[in-house]
């Protein structure tokens, strides 16, 4: 049961969210990521002092959710360079490690936050294509799943949900707790964009090129009705994982549908009232968004992120 008056939230608004860099790629993938909080501040959706940066995670969540060879050999350096070349980066720097794990820690405090406020968000993370002994997709570690296992492990939660509504399948949180009784991992995505070979989530909708809003939420809304029955029927979770990309959006560099800024607006209330009408505690994660030009402009990106905030702020 969420509390009426949680300690991190005034006036039922959401008070904190936390950031770091990210390697997650769009043209220069920090300047996205540094632009959020800013645009965040400007639009008076959050205070500056409330953006919260995050120390790195402690190693023994990366460990208990991936492979410990693979853990090893990333933090200290000593992958080949065809690992790196099949995460889709091109060397291994302590920069880039420090920075991940500064990203998981970020999912794992929004974890906890959530669980005192019932909501709050990364503004970064949502690596959904690292698997448990390899990256892919720019993803080296899956922040999601470390983050809900450490959850579990702390003793916070028993079971949890994951409703991933990037453009690309989540085929890493998939193919991570596929065996997990305390997992549940619904992903709406394209159906012909990466990754071209699909893992098996607990429940995949694969939608056709171009689709457009009403149509999306029209099929989003289906899919809601149903998990909500599934957790009063089968499957009781204790707290939501909510990938947000953004990448769904027209025009995007590397997705291929057709929604726009309202209708990612619409996609994301309908999810936060999801949790709300349940009382479940829920952690929304970046997720994708890629610029293409004037095509479409960091700008716009930003903005619908930002927008993320905006109605979890209002939940």
């Amino acid at each position: 049961m969420i509390r009426n008056t949680p300690k991190l939230v005034i006036s039922g608004r959401i008070k904190r969210c936390f950031y770091t860099f990210t390697p997650h790629p769009s043209v220069n993938p920090s300047i996205k990521v540094a632009s959020i909080p800013k645009r965040l501040v400007e639009r008076n959706i959050m205070k500056a002092e409330n953006i919260i940066q995050t120390e790195k995670i402690d190693l023994k969540h990366l460990l208990r959710a991936h492979e410990e060879s693979y853990v090893l050999n990333m933090i200290n350096g000593t992958v080949t360079k065809q690992q790196m070349q099949q995460v889709g980066m091109n060397e291994w720097t302590p920069k880039l490690i420090d920075l991940i794990m500064s990203s998981h820690q970020g999912t794992l405090r929004a974890s906890q936050s959530a669980m005192e406020t019932g909501r709050s968000m990364n503004l970064a993370g949502g690596s959904h294509h690292a698997k448990y002994h390899s990256g892919g997709g720019y993803c080296i570690f899956n922040d999601i799943v470390v983050s809900a296992e450490a959850m579990k492990a702390l003793g916070y939660i028993k079971k949890y949900l994951v409703i991933d509504l990037d453009v690309h399948q989540g085929d890493g949180t998939a193919q991570m707790t596929r065996d997990f009784e305390h997992a549940y991992t619904f992903s709406m995505h394209c159906a012909t964009n990466y990754p071209f070979v699909k893992e098996k989530s607990s429940w995949d909708v694969e939608l056709p090129d171009r689709i457009k809003d009403d149509e999306y939420l029209n099929k989003l809304d289906s899919c809601l009705f149903e998990l909500y029955q599934l957790r009063s029927q089968l499957h009781s979770y204790d707290i939501v994982y909510y990938q947000a990309g953004v990448d769904v959006l027209q025009g995007d560099r590397l997705g291929k549908l057709s929604l726009t800024v309202d209708g990612v607006r619409n996609r994301d209330q309908m999810v936060i009232d999801f949790c709300k009408k349940q009382q479940v505690p829920v952690v929304v994660t970046l997720g994708g968004g890629y610029p293409n030009g004037e095509k479409h402009t960091l700008e716009t990106v930003v903005d619908t992120h930002c927008n993320t905030v905006q109605i979890l702020k209002d939940y």
